[in-house]
């Protein structure tokens, strides 16, 4: 979402100027001069000075400028004047410095719902579901797939992205590919799946988190005794046991 640089150039003012270019693996200059926001950049001072400024503060941001940070390489970060009396000193003088944008695995933080019940699972439309972590990319071109036990998260239909910022996605849970229960927790995962050059992804690629499934009792899957009655409305239910039970009473008398 954000990075800052600081950088050693003393003697800085207000007139400042501040380029981050793409280089190759040399960190030579590629392609034309990327000019920092001025509201990106902050001449600081040490406490109590009142002369020459100690270096700068650069702040790369992907919300007022996206295509900052979303692309990893090599660039190359130069500071300058605009007023030719100034002579901004860097350490070492007149430098340019090599900064690189590395891949790095997404995190999880939290998920909402973090447990629900299983007939939830069945909607049509996919159960609404959001996941809060960092790293995913920007959300037009994002840097992750995520998937529930599996399956793809199916995208918000405002939206072809299951990414809605670089720390939140926002997506649909799809519904179960076969019929039976599901009950019982589940893997959540968020993986990195873009071709990083001039680096290699990161390993491990995926981040994950466990999603609670809770058996329906009362709806989808309603609890028998032992002559097929339903204990919740002690009327006879015309169904054989279910295949895969949520849960089994044993007894104490019979076993």
């Amino acid at each position: 979402m954000q990075q800052d640089i600081f950088l050693a150039a003393t003697n800085a003012t207000s007139q400042l100027g501040v380029t981050v270019d793409p280089t190759d693996s040399n960190c030579t200059a590629v392609k034309g001069v990327n000019t920092i926001d001025p509201s990106q950049i902050k001449v600081v001072f040490a406490p109590g000075a009142a002369s020459a400024s100690i270096g700068a503060r650069v702040r790369l941001n992907t919300l007022q400028h996206p295509d900052q940070l979303r692309t990893p390489g090599f660039y190359q970060v130069q500071v300058s004047s605009s007023n030719t009396s100034i002579n901004v000193k860097t350490v070492p003088p007149n430098s340019t410095f090599c900064l690189q944008i590395v891949p790095v695995r997404p995190t999880i933080v939290s998920t909402s719902p973090d447990n629900f019940e299983e007939s939830r699972l069945g909607q049509a439309t996919g159960l609404p579901f959001v996941m809060d972590g960092g790293y995913f990319g920007p959300p037009d071109s994002p840097t992750i797939a995520a998937n529930f036990n599996g399956q793809a998260l199916l995208p918000n239909s405002s939206s072809s992205s299951v990414v809605q910022t670089a720390r939140r996605i926002s997506i649909f849970l799809p519904a179960p590919l076969a019929g039976g229960n599901f009950a019982g927790l589940f893997p959540v995962s968020v993986t990195y799946t873009t071709s990083p050059a001039p680096f290699t992804a990161p390993n491990p690629a995926s981040a994950f988190s466990n999603m609670a499934v809770i058996p329906d009792y009362g709806g989808s899957n309603p609890p028998l005794d032992a002559a097929g009655t339903s204990k919740l409305t002690l009327k006879p239910v015309p169904q054989p046991p279910p295949p895969n039970p949520p849960s089994i009473y044993i007894g104490p008398a019979t076993r």
